[in-house]
């Protein structure tokens, strides 16, 4: 075994820890060194810096090493703590896969495991489980920090990671960043006024030498892929994504944590008007549906369609063929992508033309828009039989204790099944839904009458809108469309099946708004339709 090449592997997920905590690469590095030097082995470095432990997906350094154990090119791998290879127990099983199948021995800190022996692998599996339990702890725990931080009216982050335009005062507040709110005002008022497109602004702020937040505060910016570095500057997408951003003129910031149900509200001050930023962001609606030489389609249906089979979203895509000089645009499911975990079978849910799509969700809508009553048929034909009030508040308590048992078992120690842990995750996701829907029949059983006087009022004034609409629907542009879509539309989910060159199966079903809109309280109702309004299985050419 002398002078035989061995593996290390070193991460840190920080710029922090790589600069001065026990985890830090040099400290790492030297560790490891030593134990080489001990045992005559040859070190050969993988490091990957500023990545996190919770997935193996983003870090090329380890899928390199990952690579070279498969092909044999080692057979020892060395590291500091297991948490450095993952902290994720799915990961954590697939690296051990590898590692028996090619007869490679695990070294932690000096202590060789050959995760072929039942006692070795066992400790793996136990360093593994304490090591996911640590994680939550911790992460419950600087949450529940932040969340108390909130409540006191206090930023829960730093200056860097707060809101473009704003920054932390001496006591944790939120104020106006005067240099960086002049940029924010700058940027809306060029879209608002000049009808100016995010990719000329960017190209603008890059002219003026206007730091970018990553720039002011020497933020390096490194490609996790190739480990590039790039110039911290101004980008369309970064333009794009203040312009989108309503916390600019709202006088409050709302502090969401996923520990916590009910969020916390920070004042602050707005740095512009409500009127000004709706002006810009219709802007620049309007700019994205602009189809001029090289822009780029605009998506109607972005953020509504899911795929049933991953529940993965679907996103716009195109392809361009230099052989016919043609560029089709598509939806296509991130199921299907090759940035899912390497483990992971793809997708095989199809993708869909952009026009086809769209024109089945435009005739469906057109229905409506043409004629509101079926609006009312629509709600009617969808609504649910009312139980008793008394009858429904026995299911919210029985709703409400399954909830907590499934609480409690998802918060147990030693649950490293992830098939499990998802079904436990989907059945409490359910549950939440049941019970929102439980306390919306409740409400609306005791207050009968009062709802269906609202309900009607409001279905009367949606009718009216809608038949004023339908009066020029053929004039519609896309960005009109995808502002209707926005407000009637909840969801759209996809069950496909994608054959060499064609779509095999399309069934399309759309859950419209209309009972939350007509209501106080949402109730949501599924209109399931294929080919507008009609759910079958279709075989088309794509």
């Amino acid at each position: 075994m002398n002078n035989e090449n061995v593996a290390c592997y070193v991460r840190v997920s920080s710029s922090l820890q790589a600069g001065k905590d026990k985890y830090s690469i040099p400290e790492q590095k030297d560790i490891l060194t030593n134990i080489c030097t001990r045992n005559k082995w040859n070190p050969i470095f993988f490091e990957d810096i500023g990545l996190s432990g919770e997935t193996i997906r983003k870090r090329p350094q380890l899928k390199k090493m990952l690579k070279a154990c498969s092909d044999g090119t080692f057979k020892n791998v060395l590291v500091t703590d297991q948490d450095r290879l993952t902290r994720n127990l799915r990961d954590l099983q697939y690296i051990k896969d590898i590692f028996i199948e090619n007869n490679v021995k695990l070294v932690i800190n000096g202590n060789i495991l050959d995760l072929k022996d039942e006692d070795d692998d066992f400790k793996s599996d136990i360093d593994g489980i304490f090591s996911k339990r640590e994680r939550r702890m911790i992460a419950k725990r600087t949450a529940r920090g932040k969340y108390q931080k909130a409540k006191q009216g206090k930023i829960p982050t730093s200056d860097y990671n707060i809101a473009y335009g704003y920054k932390c005062d001496d006591k944790s507040k939120m104020v106006i960043n005067k240099e960086e709110a002049r940029v924010i005002k700058m940027i809306f008022n060029w879209i608002a006024n000049k009808g100016l497109s995010c990719y000329k602004i960017a190209e603008k702020l890059n002219s003026l030498k206007i730091p970018t937040r990553s720039k002011s505060y020497g933020k390096i910016i490194r490609s996790r892929i190739n480990n590039k570095i790039y110039e911290a500057k101004w980008t369309r997408s970064s333009v794009n994504h203040i312009v989108r951003k309503e916390l600019y003129f709202k006088d409050k910031y709302k502090y969401t944590s996923k520990y916590y149900e009910e969020p916390v509200f920070i004042d602050k001050e707005p740095i512009i008007s409500r009127k000004l930023f709706e002006k810009a962001r219709n802007q620049s609606t309007k700019n994205k549906s602009f189809k001029g030489r090289g822009a780029t389609a605009l998506y109607i249906l972005r953020g509504k369609m899911r795929c049933m089979k991953c529940g993965r979203a679907y996103v716009g895509s195109r392809w361009h063929s230099k052989k016919s000089g043609k560029t089709r645009y598509y939806y296509r499911d991130l199921g299907k992508s090759n940035k899912i975990r390497e483990h992971e079978e793809k997708c095989t849910s199809a993708s869909i033309k952009k026009d086809l799509i769209e024109n089945i969700v435009k005739n469906d809508i057109k229905e409506f828009l043409v004629n509101p009553k079926t609006i009312e048929l629509y709600l009617d034909t969808n609504k649910k039989e009312e139980s008793g009030l008394v009858d429904i508040k026995y299911q919210i308590i029985k709703n409400n204790s399954e909830m907590e048992r499934l609480i409690d078992l998802y918060s147990e120690m030693f649950i490293n099944d992830p098939v499990q842990e998802k079904i436990i995750k989907e059945k409490i996701k359910e549950n939440k839904e049941k019970s929102k829907a439980l306390l919306a029949l409740k409400f609306e059983i005791e207050n009968k009458a009062e709802i269906l006087k609202i309900k009607k009022d409001n279905l009367r004034n949606i009718s009216y809108l809608l038949e004023k609409i339908g009066e020029g629907i053929e004039k519609l542009k896309d960005y009109e469309w995808k502002r209707i879509i926005d407000k009637l539309v909840d969801k759209i989910e996809i069950d496909s099946i994608g054959g060499p060159g064609k779509t095999v199966k399309l069934d399309i079903y759309i859950t419209y708004n209309f009972d939350e809109i007509v209501s106080e309280k949402p109730s949501h109702c599924t209109d399931q339709v294929h080919s507008a309004s009609k759910r079958s299985s279709k075989t088309c050419n794509t």
